[in-house]
């Protein structure tokens, strides 16, 4: 049979023919669509997981920073000594004491709950010379307790505090006046002070001590241990198992 004469078959493999006649007519994107489709969905979850770890990683580096900052706002700041003379300290910021310390209604209080008669509540100021005057207002609570008192050209040592204290002691009925490390007092006097507020202002010029209260000279003593000065000479108070409150504190030049 010639082609002239050949009729057209329309058999069943005519739509397969068209099939592949309509494919080899669909346009680049047409055919490879899908391809597109999932490169493009690959590429924004690869960018996604990329800015995310980007971001959990900035979070985590500042995390400690933050956490030092709120810290630090809560936190009581450090106080500033005060070089040179006078000295007022403002009592209602001053807590940079022993636990036992602490300032209610612009009042310094302290609990009696510690046992130690180191000086443990030191004031910010830096007398810069050896002769100088504290004077502090302070009131018992009660009369139970051992001593209290003052402590003048005080410094911290390997072997514990050096320096003067100068205070009330045995049962509350002595007034007197020690150095850090003796055995025994360097004077001391009777005074029993109540539980009454009262000016306690103790002096340091040279090798004498004085300690006066509500302006009365109570007890002296003579000491040559602590003559020069250093430039780093503290003061401060202490309080041995004794409830008392301080409404001032003050350090003066002689």
């Amino acid at each position: 049979m010639d082609n002239k004469n050949r009729k057209e078959y329309y058999g069943v493999e005519q739509p397969f023919y068209k099939a592949k006649e309509l494919a080899t007519t669909k346009s680049f994107w047409q055919r490879h669509r899908w391809k597109f489709i999932v490169s493009a969905a690959i590429t924004l979850m690869v960018m996604f997981a990329s800015t995310s770890f980007f971001l959990l990683r900035m979070m985590l580096q500042s995390a400690p920073n933050n956490a030092r900052l709120t810290q630090s706002s809560i936190a009581t700041p450090p106080q500033q000594a005060d070089s040179g003379l006078p000295c007022n300290v403002n009592i209602g910021a001053w807590t940079s004491g022993s636990p036992d310390w602490v300032v209610h209604n612009g009042i310094l209080y302290n609990d009696g709950s510690n046992r130690s008669d180191s000086p443990t509540m030191i004031a910010p100021c830096l007398p810069n010379t050896t002769n100088y005057a504290v004077e502090a207002k302070i009131q018992l609570t009660n009369l139970s307790g051992s001593c209290f008192g003052i402590m003048l050209r005080g410094s911290s040592t390997q072997n514990g505090w050096q320096g003067y204290q100068a205070g009330i002691c045995n049962n509350m009925n002595m007034a007197y006046i020690a150095a850090y490390g003796d055995q025994k007092a360097l004077a001391m006097a009777p005074f029993a002070p109540g539980t009454i507020m009262r000016t306690y202002r103790c002096i340091v010029k040279d090798n004498t001590i004085k300690l006066f209260i509500d302006g009365t000279l109570v007890v002296t003593a003579h000491d040559n241990r602590l003559l020069t000065a250093h430039g780093n000479e503290q003061v401060g108070l202490y309080a041995q198992n004794v409830q008392l409150q301080v409404s001032r504190f003050q350090v003066t030049a002689l």
